[in-house]
């Protein structure tokens, strides 16, 4: 498996957004070449991912033996919530193979 960093240019299409005359809330804009996300939306976030409180909720309730949080911006807060809860937390890294 491998991993690349994304542009915020590559999340979403702006021309959608001009086609469907939508207002986008929370997005990146390209500003001086940089791309930042306007004070005023910073952490304003939808999307059909569940948030990591929900995610850790739901292992919580299945009980996984093992959780290797992939596609996550903290895989770092599943090792620190579910230390000790009995559930074995594996970080992914480039190129390592995982034995579960």
């Amino acid at each position: 498996m491998s991993f690349m960093k994304c542009n915020p240019c590559q999340v979403y299409n702006p021309d959608w957004i001009k086609q469907f005359e939508l207002r986008g809330v929370g997005l990146p804009v390209e500003s001086n070449g940089e791309w930042q996300v306007p004070d005023g939306e910073k952490a304003l976030h939808a999307s059909g991912h569940a948030s990591g409180s929900d995610l850790l909720k739901i292992a919580h309730e299945i009980r996984p033996e093992v959780l290797i949080p992939v596609h996550s911006e903290y895989p770092s807060f599943y090792v620190d919530q579910l230390r000790d809860s009995g559930i074995r937390v594996v970080l992914p890294s480039v190129g390592a193979t995982i034995e579960i």
